[in-house]
């Protein structure tokens, strides 16, 4: 239940980042800079909750598997970015204001984080 909690916490975080900070993130000339950003505050989002999450369950704090685990959703979270960026590009979205934009594309990269997530634990899990 706490990975759900971790997700929405994430989602909400994006969706602020992306409302003040990625105020040009439909524009292909700050893409660049709007995936530097992106990963950056999800990595820092992930290492964040994954220490709270351990202190929580009262579990040991590695460093190699925090950093591992955020630089998966850093990753996934550009990922989900780029997909955006190539729906747009298609004019997809052409119709759609700026603020269903960004409701668009924080559900897509939650989705893309929440996809990987459930196939490692359906097909990694280590007992």
């Amino acid at each position: 239940m706490l990975f759900i909690y971790r997700l929405l916490i994430t989602a909400i975080i994006l969706l602020f980042i992306s409302i003040f900070l990625l105020t040009e993130f439909d524009n292909i000339n700050s893409a660049l800079t709007n995936k530097i950003l992106l990963f950056t505050f999800v990595f820092l989002i992930q290492i964040m909750l994954t220490i709270i999450d351990k202190m929580l369950n009262k579990k040991k704090i590695e460093i190699h598997e925090i950093s591992q685990s955020s630089l998966n959703y850093a990753i996934l979270a550009v990922v989900g970015y780029d997909t955006f960026k190539d729906l747009n590009y298609k004019e997809i979205f052409s119709s759609s204001s700026r603020t269903v934009k960004i409701v668009i594309m924080v559900l897509i990269v939650t989705m893309f984080m929440t996809l990987t997530k459930l196939m490692q634990t359906l097909f990694l899990y280590e007992s």
